[in-house]
C-alpha cells in the first residue's frame, strides 16, 4: 500500500514538472514539441513531417499522385467580425515536397493564395476542389510550374454569415457514389452552379451538400456536420461537430420523405454519447470556452468532446492495430483521439481504443490538431495549427477574449506523421453482423418478409423502424401481422401509430380487432405498447381489459423498468392512485418519475396533497 502512495506521489510530481515545462508561456521548438508528446502505446512513434515557415496555421490536407502533400492554410483565423468576410484574403494552398526522401516536405510552393478562409481540398482529374466559403473552387496547375493558374467558381451561394468562420461549408470528399460530399458547417445556403445559370438555387438552412463532379447537380441532405467527414469501407457516411465526435449519416436525400406518416427522425445517429458519458484524458490545462463562460462554468466542458473536427476513417498499414478505426481530432484540449466500431443486433456504438488515456496527447497548450488524414505510405497525418489559443473570440464573453491573445501562433503550424514501429497483422476489417446490417438492407427496399424478421431482433433501434417503415409505406399492417411474436415494444407502438395514420378511421376498429386476436402469442409487454400507439378512443375497449395486469406490472419491483414504465402509461385515471407506493426512495428514478407524471395528470387535490 505504501508503495502504491509513493508511486503515485512520483507520478503527481512528474505530471507537474511535464506541466510546468510544457503547459504554460512561451512555445515550444518542434523538438521539445515532439518529446511532450503522450502515446497509446510504446510502438507509436511521430515524426514531424513539416513546420513553420514552411508552413502556417494548417487546417486541411492531401496527396496529390505524385506523394506531393498539398496544405490548406487558413492564416486570417480568427475573424472577429461576425458575418462579414475580410477584406485582406490570406487564405493559401501550399505544395510542399521531400526534395531528399528523408520523410520532410521542406521544398514549398505556393500553389495559390487570395483564398478567405479556406478548409478543406480534395484531388480530382488534374487539379483539386477547395471549399473556400462562399465558393466551391477547382483549382488547376495547367503548366506545370506548380501554381493553380486555372482557377474556376464550381459552386457558390454558401452562407457565411456565421457566427465565426469555423462554420462554413467545408470536407469535400469522394463517395461510394461518386458523387462529392461536403458538410455545412452548421451553416446554410442558397446554392448555385455559375456554369448552369438556367438551374434554381438549391436552399438548405444547416444541412449537409452533395454535388455531383460531371454534372453539377448538387443537392442538400438530412445531416448536419461541421469539419470532418469520413466514409467506411461499408459506404456509410460519418460526420462530427463539437460535442458529437461520431454521427453516422443514416439517411440520404428524399429517404425519410417516401412515408408521409413517418415523422420526428434524427437524421443521424451518434455513435459516442457527448457530455461526460464519453471521457477524454487531456494532459494541458483547460482552455476550452467553457471555462470562460459564467453559465458553463458548472458544467465544465473539460474531460469530454467540445472541438472534435477533422474526422478520419483509418485505412492504412501503417498503424495495424488502428485499420479501420476513426481519428477525432480534439484541439481545445490538445489531444487525437481513436474509436472503434461496437455492433450489436439492435446497437450501433463505438468504444476507445484505449481505457484512461488518448491515443496523442500533449501538455503542451499550443498543440492544436484539427485534421486528420491517411497518407500514401499508410501511415496517420495530423495537422497543428499550434497557437496558444484555438476557439474564437466571438464564443468568449467580451472581457475574456480582450484579456487572450489571440495572435499567439499564427505564424506558425506543423504537420505530423504517426505510425507503428511494430509489424504486425492489420487489424481485420469491422464487417457488419448486427443492426447496422439491417438499416442497409431496410433503405436499400429487401423483401417485406425478410425484413420483419429482422425487426424482430433490431426493433428497438429508433433507425431501423425508420429505415423500414420508409421503405413500406403504406404497409403498417402488413409489416405487423409478419413481425415475430417477441418483437420491440418500442416496434409495436409506433407501427400502431403508422397504422392509425394508415387506415381510414371507419376501419380502424375492425382492423385493431382482427390483429389483437391473431397476435395470439404477444406477451404483455406488446400488447401494452401496441394499446399505447393507439389513440385513446380506439385504446379505450382494450385497455380495461388489461388494467389489473397493467397496475400489477407497474408494481413489481422485480420486473423490467421499461415494463414498468409502459404499463404505468397505460392505467387509467381511477387506478392511479395506487401509484403513491412507487414514491418510495427505493424505486429507480425513472419509476419515481412516471408515477409522479401519472398521478399529476389526475388533476384530483387528494392526490396532490399526497403528492
Amino acid at each position: 500500500m505504501i508503495s502504491r502512495v509513493i508511486a503515485m506521489q512520483r507520478l503527481v510530481l512528474l505530471s507537474l514538472a511535464i506541466l510546468a515545462k510544457f503547459s504554460f508561456g512561451n512555445p515550444l521548438s518542434t523538438d521539445d514539441a515532439l518529446a511532450s508528446f503522450s502515446l497509446e502505446s510504446e510502438d507509436l512513434r511521430v515524426e514531424l513531417v513539416a513546420a513553420e515557415p514552411d508552413i502556417v496555421d494548417p487546417v486541411a490536407l492531401c496527396f496529390d499522385r505524385k506523394g506531393r502533400l498539398y496544405v490548406v492554410e487558413s492564416r486570417g483565423y480568427p475573424h472577429p467580425v461576425r458575418g462579414e468576410l475580410p477584406k485582406a484574403k490570406l487564405g493559401r494552398i501550399a505544395r510542399l515536397e521531400d526534395a531528399d526522401g528523408d520523410g520532410r516536405f521542406e521544398k514549398r510552393t505556393e500553389f495559390a493564395r487570395g483564398l478567405t478562409f479556406p478548409n478543406g481540398i480534395m484531388p480530382w482529374k488534374k487539379g483539386f476542389f477547395v471549399t473556400d466559403a462562399p465558393d466551391l473552387l477547382y483549382l488547376e496547375d495547367v503548366d506545370g510550374d506548380g501554381v493553380a493558374d486555372k482557377r474556376e467558381v464550381v459552386l457558390t451561394g454558401f452562407f457565411t454569415n456565421s457566427s465565426s468562420e469555423q462554420l462554413r461549408v467545408a470536407s469535400p470528399t469522394l463517395g461510394p457514389d461518386g458523387w462529392i460530399y461536403l458538410t455545412s458547417g452548421l451553416a446554410g445556403g442558397k446554392v448555385i452552379s455559375p456554369k448552369h445559370p438556367e438551374r434554381p438555387p438549391v436552399e438548405a438552412r444547416k444541412n449537409d451538400w452533395r454535388f455531383h463532379p460531371e454534372t453539377l447537380v448538387v443537392e442538400s441532405l438530412p445531416s448536419t456536420g461541421q469539419v470532418g467527414q469520413a466514409f467506411d469501407r461499408e459506404g456509410r457516411r460519418f460526420v462530427c461537430d463539437n460535442r458529437k465526435p461520431l454521427r453516422w449519416a443514416v439517411f440520404g436525400p428524399g429517404a425519410l420523405e417516401k412515408n408521409p406518416n413517418l415523422s420526428g427522425v434524427p437524421p443521424m445517429m451518434d455513435l459516442a454519447e457527448a457530455g461526460l458519458a464519453t471521457p477524454l484524458f487531456p494532459l494541458a490545462p483547460d482552455t476550452t470556452a467553457a471555462s470562460y463562460i459564467p453559465k458553463l462554468m458548472q458544467k465544465p466542458h473539460a474531460g469530454s468532446f467540445t472541438s472534435s473536427c477533422g474526422l478520419c476513417f483509418f485505412t492504412g498499414d501503417a498503424l495495424p492495430r488502428h485499420r479501420g478505426s476513426f481519428f477525432i481530432c480534439e484541439p481545445a484540449q490538445n489531444l487525437v483521439h481513436c474509436r472503434s466500431i461496437v455492433e450489436t443486433k439492435d446497437k450501433f456504438s463505438s468504444k476507445a481504443s484505449s481505457e484512461g488515456r488518448e491515443f496523442l496527447a500533449s501538455p503542451d497548450q499550443w498543440f492544436r490538431p484539427v485534421f486528420a488524414a491517411n497518407g500514401p505510405d499508410g501511415a496517420l497525418y495530423l495537422c497543428d495549427m499550434y497557437r496558444k489559443y484555438i476557439d474564437h473570440p466571438n464564443y468568449l464573453p467580451p472581457e475574456a477574449a480582450a484579456s487572450l491573445d489571440f495572435e499567439a501562433g499564427k505564424k506558425r503550424g506543423r504537420i505530423w506523421r504517426v505510425s507503428s514501429r511494430r509489424e504486425a497483422k492489420p487489424a481485420p476489417w469491422h464487417k457488419s453482423k448486427g443492426v447496422a446490417l439491417a438499416i442497409d438492407k431496410a433503405l436499400k427496399g429487401g423483401g417485406l418478409s425478410e425484413l420483419a424478421v429482422l425487426a424482430g431482433e433490431s426493433g428497438s433501434n429508433q433507425w431501423f423502424r425508420a429505415a423500414l417503415f420508409s421503405s413500406f409505406p403504406g404497409r403498417a399492417r402488413e409489416l405487423v401481422e409478419q413481425f415475430p411474436d417477441s418483437a420491440s415494444p418500442a416496434l409495436l407502438e409506433q407501427s400502431a401509430k403508422i397504422l392509425t395514420k394508415e387506415q381510414p378511421a371507419g376501419k380502424m376498429p375492425s382492423v385493431i380487432h382482427e390483429l389483437w386476436d391473431k397476435k395470439k402469442g404477444w406477451g404483455f409487454a406488446q400488447r401494452v405498447a401496441f394499446l399505447l400507439g393507439l389513440p385513446e378512443n380506439l385504446r379505450k375497449p382494450y385497455q380495461q381489459e388489461i388494467q389489473p395486469k397493467a397496475l400489477a406490472v407497474s408494481l413489481d419491483v422485480k420486473l423490467p423498468v421499461s415494463d414498468r414504465l409502459s404499463a404505468i402509461r397505460l392505467l387509467v385515471l381511477s387506478t392511479r392512485s395506487k401509484l403513491l407506493v412507487l414514491l418510495r426512495p427505493s424505486e429507480p428514478d425513472e419509476i419515481r418519475e412516471a408515477a409522479i407524471r401519472s398521478l399529476a395528470s389526475t388533476n384530483d387535490p387528494v392526490l396532490g396533497k399526497k403528492l
